[in-house]
């Protein structure tokens, strides 16, 4: 699963990177993830935290790829870690 999610999270990035939210109708990144994956906002939120930052971290990144960490793990350090971690 983790690997998985590391692949939602790359696909997510892209979907941010290239503006494609809006042509969905959803107002956020976050609600079109939520939406489209049946996952709850918060999750979501998690995700879309991971993508945004996926440059800044990406050793956690590789790993969630990788299967060797899981969303819950990167995602607390994405949303918590400060600029520059």
């Amino acid at each position: 699963r983790n690997a998985i999610d590391g692949r939602i999270v790359d696909i997510v990035a892209e979907i941010d990177r290239d503006g494609l939210c809006a042509t969905t109708g959803c107002k956020t990144v976050a609600g079109l993830v939520a939406w489209k994956l049946g996952i709850s906002p918060r999750t979501a939120d998690t995700v879309v935290a991971i993508a945004t930052r996926a440059e800044d971290f990406p050793r956690c990144t590789t790993g969630l790829r990788d299967g060797r960490l899981s969303l819950d793990q990167v995602g607390v350090i994405a949303e918590r870690a400060g600029e520059g971690s």
